[in-house]
């Protein structure tokens, strides 16, 4: 873990393209379902996690992602909260709920096309 609770996460294959994703999500809960959901749709994951408000502002002020999900039923953070430090900090990255793995990575490539 790093400062400010905040923990980058790569993927263990090789696939295509690399995904640099800020995940807003307790770190109790894993990380394996989505990453191999993500590697089997051709994404290395890069996973800048975080679980509190200081270490939501250090990422967005890094800014070092394509692309933010939250679940904010699992993460110490409420949606409503992250769509307003984006919002402060003029951040322009696809907001997506978590929700089902499967799902989730249709979605994610949904908001990639739309945000080029």
């Amino acid at each position: 873990m790093t400062a400010y609770g905040m923990q980058h996460v790569a993927s263990m294959s090789t696939p295509e393209r690399s995904l640099r994703i800020l995940w807003i999500r307790s770190w109790i809960e894993p990380a394996q379902p989505l990453r191999e959901a993500l590697g089997d749709a051709g994404y290395r994951a890069i996973f800048t996690r975080v679980d509190n408000e200081p270490a939501l502002h250090a990422a967005i002020t890094r800014g070092d992602f394509e692309l933010a999900i939250v679940d904010d039923h699992k993460a110490g953070l409420a949606r409503g909260l992250v769509e307003t430090r984006f919002r402060e900090h003029g951040v322009r990255a696809p907001l997506l709920d978590h929700g089902a793995s499967a799902t989730l990575v249709r979605r994610i490539e949904e908001a990639l096309a739309q945000s080029q």
